[in-house]
């Protein structure tokens, strides 16, 4: 059996209105600290690939090796895979 490393996130809101991408946000336990799991690969349904949500001021500490780290706020790129967004929106929204 295989496994993987996970992190999770949670879907803070709907859609945005001008890219019609969803919002996440780090999954967090009641302490702050995100919720990390290791998981069987064979439950994997799909990868996904976020994007980071940078504010209107940058962050002058993120570099290429801390950006997600730093960051809270992301957006699930439906542009990545578009059947891949598909499923995930399924899985999002219910339908």
């Amino acid at each position: 059996m295989f496994f993987a490393y996970v992190h999770r996130f949670n879907v803070s809101s709907g859609a945005d209105f001008a890219s019609g991408l969803h919002s996440l946000k780090w999954a967090t336990r009641r302490d702050g600290s995100r919720l990390r799991d290791v998981i069987p690969l064979d439950c994997i349904r799909s990868p996904a690939h976020i994007i980071l949500q940078f504010g209107k001021e940058a962050n002058l500490h993120l570099t290429v090796h801390n950006s997600y780290e730093l960051c809270t706020d992301f957006w699930l790129n439906k542009y990545w895979n578009k059947q891949a967004y598909n499923d995930i929106k399924c899985q999002i929204c219910g339908t």
